[in-house]
């Protein structure tokens, strides 16, 4: 018998598929490694990022502000100057995104990657 998991109103068979929905975009888990990497005021992700815009960057820190994996700290309102750090409950989505990275990386080095999987990820995970 197959178990069946709810997850925000929603039945799921496997539960791979609700970290994948947890996680939401492309985008959000490598804001969430910028933000692990210290790279958490608003637009230091979106410089780090180059293909993503500010739009896209808004509504994923947004989203992961409702889902509680991060907190937004206002330093000064003057010019607005915005921090953003995982709460307890996203500390754990940690572990995930660096067996994530851990995976991109052997696979990249190892050559088991196609080279255009490769050259985007170089320009993305910089």
């Amino acid at each position: 018998m197959i178990e069946v998991l709810k997850y925000k109103n929603r039945k799921y068979y496997c539960p791979c598929e609700i970290t994948i929905q947890a996680l939401g975009s492309k985008w959000k888990p490598l804001i969430l490694w910028r933000i692990r990497n210290k790279n958490n005021r608003f637009g230091l992700p979106l410089k780090s990022i180059p293909e993503i815009n500010r739009g896209v960057l808004s509504r994923s820190l947004r989203e992961l502000e409702s889902d509680n994996v991060i907190s937004k700290k206002i330093l000064s309102q003057k010019p607005l100057n915005i921090e953003y750090e995982f709460t307890e409950f996203g500390m754990t989505i940690i572990p995930v995104l660096e067996v994530l990275a851990q995976w991109g990386k052997k696979n990249a080095e190892s050559n088991r990657l196609c080279s255009r999987v490769i050259r985007r990820a170089a320009l993305i995970c910089r």
